[in-house]
């Protein structure tokens, strides 16, 4: 029997935190769930403890790979994937008892939808679990149809696209053309990518503040090393070939200008500043690529 959902774990390199987090997923109060887990090829004993906790509940499967990357890593979980449902847990990260339990009520409140989003809580490592809000059946926003679905997902996907705060429907990820959905060789934004790509498959979502997700704030992980100007470019290049893709339809929303200011405000991010120049010149071509950019998005 097919569970509900899947979460898909990538790791690498993460032998202090694994077993917090193994640990978390398995006192989930809802039980339909399985974990993919996917050694990214670690060099400490991650891949060992995996193992060890595969044995121990048989809702766990491990995958041994050599080192690609989270976004190999991740596509290759959406692959085996079965659940229903497919939601993401980092491996240094925890979750609250309740978060698929929150999650399946949502899902099944209604009429079913292919994309729910929830919240987190940033967690400083060291410190205590943060508190988690209560939700209502009144506090999830539900929106329909493309013409709405895809003005929010740039909206709210674009400034807070992080894919462990998602659950998306199996059917949308799987047997499609393009099989490597997170961007191979990208290190910076790949969930937001990631998002975008199968935003237009998306008919319906469910939206909801509930903060159930920890992710630990911790200095050594991936997303606070340095960024090469080569993962910026790349970032833009694919910024700009799903804005080409999408902007008929965001075109036609009220909050087109609104979208627009959060393109070229992460578009602007990509860029970095590099402080081997001259701050002021460089802050005069950061606003002279800044105005063409906004004057060329207004007027597609």
């Amino acid at each position: 029997m097919k569970p509900y959902f899947s979460i898909i774990v990538p790791v690498y390199n993460v032998e202090p935190y694994l077993r917090e987090c193994l640990d978390s997923i398995l006192a989930q109060t809802f039980t339909d769930w399985e974990a993919i887990c996917i050694d990214d090829g670690s060099t400490d004993n991650s891949g060992m403890i995996l193992d060890d906790y595969a044995k121990q509940d048989n809702r766990i499967h491990v995958c041994h790979i050599r080192n690609f990357g989270v976004s190999r890593a991740r596509n290759l979980g959406l692959m085996e994937a079965k659940g229903v449902y497919v939601g993401f847990v980092d491996a240094d990260d925890v979750i609250c008892e309740e978060w698929l339990s929150t999650a399946n009520n949502i899902l099944r409140m209604g009429k079913p939808v292919d994309l729910l989003r929830m919240n987190f809580s940033w967690w400083v490592e060291g410190s205590a679990l943060p508190h988690v809000n209560c939700y209502a059946t009144n506090d999830v926003a539900v929106i329909e149809e493309t013409s709405n679905v895809m003005p929010w997902g740039w909206n709210v996907l674009l400034e807070d696209g992080y894919c462990y705060v998602i659950f998306i429907r199996r059917t949308l990820v799987q047997g499609g053309e393009d099989e490597e959905l997170f961007p191979v060789g990208l290190r910076l934004r790949e969930d937001v990518v990631f998002l975008l790509r199968i935003l237009p498959k998306v008919k319906r979502v469910a939206h909801c503040e509930y903060n159930g997700y920890f992710y630990r704030q911790r200095l050594s992980s991936a997303s606070h090393g340095s960024i090469k100007e080569c993962d910026r470019k790349l970032f833009r290049r694919y910024l700009k070939s799903l804005w080409r893709s999408a902007r008929k339809t965001l075109k036609t929303s009220a909050n087109f200008s609104h979208i627009v200011a959060h393109y070229r405000r992460h578009y602007w991010l990509s860029m970095g500043a590099d402080t081997r120049y001259n701050p002021y010149r460089l802050w005069l071509a950061a606003c002279r690529r800044y105005r063409r950019l906004t004057e060329r998005l207004l007027h597609v």
